[in-house]
């Protein structure tokens, strides 16, 4: 289970763009500008472990439910971080000049979840990992969406402390 929310919660901390991925070694994000990224990539990062979890998930769990609180709340609170988001997904393409719309200054909110979820669609599909990541949810669901996007920002702080080339936060 430990492993499957680590691997999820660094996986889509990295994917956010392919940029964020490519970011040069020196590339750092904010606890703050890492929790709005979070936000913003977490409806599609729902959504698309929804789906592969759909053939393996009975009905009513809280992974690829549109309709659940869980769900709504990430919706709007990643609407709302998009503004602050935005500039940083600026930020990234422009740390990686060859990227697609890096100079254009501007993404849409559907861009970057367009992006990120082909990346994330394949990332939990067996029936165990599913089961474990529902549950979690589950768990975190009464949860501001901001505290829910929080608690990711520490794992991924836990999981990539011991790691120059992968850590994401500015010391």
């Amino acid at each position: 289970m430990i492993r499957a929310a680590t691997a999820m919660f660094v996986s889509t901390a990295m994917c956010v763009t392919p940029a964020l991925a490519q970011a040069k070694d020196s590339f750092c994000v904010t606890d703050s500008e890492l929790q709005d990224l979070l936000l913003v990539a977490a409806p599609a990062a729902l959504g698309a472990m929804g789906e592969g979890c759909a053939a393996v998930l009975p009905n009513g769990m809280v992974l690829g439910n549109p309709q659940s609180a869980l769900a709504k709340s990430v919706d709007a609170a990643a609407r709302e971080a998009w503004p602050k988001a935005n500039k940083m997904f600026i930020r990234i393409l422009l740390s990686d000049k060859g990227a697609p719309g890096a100079a254009d200054g501007e993404l849409t909110y559907e861009q970057v979840n367009a992006g990120v979820r082909p990346m994330l669609g394949k990332l939990v599909t067996d029936k165990e990992s599913c089961r474990s990541v529902d549950k979690m949810l589950k768990l975190l669901e009464p949860l501001p969406a901001q505290n829910f996007a929080g608690i990711f920002v520490e794992i991924v702080r836990l999981a990539t402390k011991d790691n120059e080339k992968k850590k994401l936060l500015c010391s």
